[in-house]
């Protein structure tokens, strides 16, 4: 089996204009972060130990103060004896609410975040656009985008071809219209708008998951989603092409496009804790592989 044990993370969290603290081993981290393909908010919920006074009071954000957005991002991995550490991104948000108090003998530092919250929610990307007719669906999907806030990059399917029938004024939340467009299949990940249909796929740094590289138990059915639980992998993302290899449950092996991904866990320098992935996948047949042009530099030195 590869090296998943000596787990390592940063957490950096923004604190004014593009000010960044970093939190790191060995504070004790608790962390539950959903990421998917879905038209929904993905999600991070942190809790980091014992922190000092002069850094708690830093890290704070009223629920309902929506004149500043914060920044928070994961970087998580395993540290594999290597003199230079390259923590893969785990997750990139807003913080929505983030506050510290007493439990027991420890202080523990509460943040909740979302990932998408300001595009999903502005009504400004719209403001005055018309598409003429004639507009293909994968132009209409670029020119939303490129008006929405917070959006750092875009990919776009190939098979988006449709075109319009007639003109298309667009007014409102641009995530409706792209909904719409694309029939449900838009989403965003890490800041990074996706548009991909059924049959589209991104390639990821890993491309098998099995007992070898941390698969646990037993590949699970739910109606058309095979669903399985490893060790914690960072570097899976929505979206991309896998093949599963299961040595307990073999008619569930083949290849799928992850559709979600739930990290769960403990990183610590003072306590033990586990780390688990879940995933679910839905089977393909013929899978069209697109660049992912959104995702760049995804990774950090430790």
């Amino acid at each position: 089996m590869s090296n998943k044990f000596n787990r390592e993370y940063i957490l950096k969290i923004e604190i004014d204009n593009n000010q960044y603290i970093e939190i790191k081993s060995p504070f004790t981290l608790e962390f539950n972060i959903v990421r998917n393909n879905l038209a929904a908010t993905n999600t991070g919920n942190f809790a980091v130990y014992n922190l000092n006074q002069a850094t708690r009071s830093k890290i704070y954000k009223d629920i309902n103060d929506f004149g500043q957005m914060k920044a928070i991002q994961l970087f998580a991995g395993y540290n594999d004896g290597k003199s230079q550490i390259l923590l893969p991104r785990c997750f990139n948000g807003e913080i929505r609410k983030a506050f510290s108090n007493r439990v027991g003998p420890d202080f523990k530092t509460t943040i909740e975040a979302y990932d998408g919250t300001i595009a999903m929610n502005s009504d400004k990307g719209n403001a005055n656009i018309t598409l003429p007719a004639g507009t293909s669906q994968n132009k209409a999907i670029k020119t939303i985008a490129a008006g929405m806030t917070g959006i750092i990059g875009k990919t776009v399917g190939r098979n988006f071809t449709d075109l319009s029938a007639r003109a298309l004024p667009l007014t409102g939340n641009p995530m409706d219209s792209l909904t719409q467009i694309t029939q449900n299949k838009a989403y965003i990940d890490s800041g990074n708008l996706y548009a991909l249909d059924d049959s589209e796929v991104v390639e990821g740094e890993i491309r098998l998951i099995n007992a070898d590289n941390g698969l646990l138990g037993t590949p699970q059915k739910q109606q058309t989603l095979v669903e399985i639980e490893m060790l914690f992998e960072p570097r899976l993302v929505p979206s991309q092409l896998i093949e599963l290899q299961s040595l307990t449950e073999k008619r569930f092996n083949g290849t799928y496009k992850i559709t979600g991904i739930t990290h769960k866990g403990v990183i610590s320098g003072s306590i033990g804790g586990d780390c688990r992935t879940n995933v679910t996948m839905t089977s393909i047949e013929q899978p069209s592989i697109v660049a992912d042009k959104a995702t760049t530099e995804y990774r950090i030195f430790v």
